[in-house]
């Protein structure tokens, strides 16, 4: 059986502080991903810059890696929400993991996350907080609680729940 593929959707905004680490963190992922899509609202230091040049070079290192980096650069802030929403949309994975730029990911977080999600899981499409995720024969499985998301490193803020 194929695994699916997988996006990240980054949200990005003057976070060349973090975002080095952060892109790091996931492209030594025990279980690789397949693409990041960075949405960046507007920055005006090297963040986006630094994710390429990270990107770059752990290819340069790694020739057998196949991850592709895509950034929308906003010229004109649209705010958090409206930034990921816009990352979200612009992914090609059949699973989208959410990153914030000053995260940084175990290496076995999208290992684990394909684990709770079970094998046969095809997509899963996130609104806020609400998860709902289906099989392979697209029929509708539920939807997922946080303790799953809990389960894979998520911590809801509060007021969320």
């Amino acid at each position: 059986m194929n695994q699916p593929s997988i996006s990240v959707a980054m949200g990005t905004h003057n976070g060349a502080r973090f975002v080095a680490e952060q892109i790091d963190s996931i492209l030594v992922q025990t279980r690789a991903v397949d693409e990041i899509v960075l949405s960046d609202d507007a920055s005006t230091d090297a963040t986006v810059a630094l994710a390429r040049e990270r990107v770059a070079l752990f290819l340069s290192q790694n020739p057998t890696c196949r991850v592709r980096l895509r950034v929308i650069e906003n010229r004109k802030a649209l705010g958090v929400t409206r930034n990921f929403e816009q990352a979200i949309r612009a992914t090609t994975g059949e699973i989208v993991l959410l990153s914030d730029q000053d995260d940084r990911w175990s290496d076995r977080r999208v290992a684990l996350s394909m684990a709770a999600l079970g094998v046969a899981t095809i997509c899963w499409a996130v609104v806020g907080y609400s998860l709902a995720f289906s099989g392979g024969e697209g029929g509708f499985i539920g939807n997922l609680d946080f303790a799953f998301l809990n389960g894979v490193g998520f911590e809801p803020r509060e007021g969320t729940t």
